[in-house]
C-alpha cells in the first residue's frame, strides 16, 4: 500500500509535468456544481490538485477552503485559481478537516481512493455541518463482464467530450510517465463496493453511477433536522 510520502511525490511529479498545459473543466464538473447547496456560506474541497473545480467551485460558494498533499499542486493551483475567496491549505486532509470546523458543502473527487476508507468516510461526515451535503465522487472498477464489453463504446464517448471541452488528448511524455508510476498499485471501489461504503456510512445518501468510470455519492447531514 502506497504511503502518504508516495502520494505526494507521484502528486508533486504530475503537478510539474502539466503545470504549463490547459486544464478545462471536468467531464462532470456541471453535473457536480448542480450539487452545491444554495447560499452555501462555507466550502472545503479535500484533495484539490491544481485548482479546477476549486475555480468553479468559488463561484458559487462565498469562501472555499481547498486542501491538498502536494505543494506542487497547490503551487499550480495558486496561479489557476485567482479568486479571492479561497484559501490553499497544505496537508493530509485526514489530520487537517477535523481542526477546520464545520462547512455547509464538503466536496472530495478523485481523492477518497487513496486513503483508508472507513476513516476517511467518518472524517469527510464530520466535516458537514448540520444540513449540509457531502459530494464525494471518485472512480469505479470494471467488474461485470457487461462493463468490459461497454468500455468499447465508453472510449469514444470519453475522447468526444475531451475535444467539446477543449481538453488535451495527449499527455506529454513527462506527464505519462508521471501518471504511470502513479497508477501503479492504484486500486478503485467497484460499483457493489460503493453500495456497500454507504451502507456503513452514508445512510440515505444519492448514488449516481456514471457511464465514464465515475460515481457520484451525495449525503446530507439531516441529524439536527430530524431532531428540530
Amino acid at each position: 500500500m502506497k504511503t502518504t510520502r508516495d502520494v505526494r511525490r507521484e502528486f508533486d511529479a504530475i503537478a510539474r509535468a502539466g503545470a504549463g498545459r490547459p486544464h478545462p473543466a471536468g467531464l462532470y464538473d456541471d453535473f457536480l456544481l448542480s450539487l452545491i447547496p444554495e447560499g452555501c456560506n462555507r466550502a472545503l474541497e479535500m484533495g484539490c490538485g491544481t485548482g479546477r473545480f476549486t475555480r468553479a467551485l468559488a463561484g458559487r460558494a462565498a469562501h472555499v477552503t481547498a486542501v491538498d498533499l502536494s505543494p506542487e499542486m497547490l503551487r499550480v493551483a495558486r496561479t489557476r485559481v485567482p479568486a479571492t475567496n479561497v484559501t490553499f491549505v497544505e496537508g493530509d486532509a485526514l489530520e487537517i478537516a477535523p481542526r477546520l470546523g464545520a462547512f455547509d458543502c464538503v466536496v472530495t473527487l478523485a481523492t477518497f481512493h487513496h486513503l483508508p476508507q472507513d476513516a476517511a468516510a467518518e472524517c469527510f461526515k464530520a466535516a458537514v455541518a448540520p444540513g449540509g451535503t457531502l459530494i464525494l465522487q471518485d472512480l469505479w472498477r470494471v467488474s461485470a463482464p457487461i462493463d468490459r464489453i461497454l468500455d468499447g463504446v465508453r472510449v469514444p464517448v470519453k475522447v468526444v467530450r475531451l475535444l467539446q471541452l477543449g481538453a488535451p488528448l495527449m499527455h506529454t511524455r513527462d506527464e505519462r510517465a508521471a501518471w504511470r508510476e502513479h497508477e501503479r498499485g492504484d486500486v478503485h471501489l467497484t460499483m457493489r463496493e460503493v453500495e456497500a461504503l454507504r451502507r456503513r456510512h452514508f445512510p440515505r445518501a444519492a448514488i449516481h453511477r456514471h457511464f465514464l468510470w465515475r460515481y457520484t455519492l451525495v449525503w446530507r447531514n439531516e441529524q439536527d433536522l430530524r431532531q428540530s
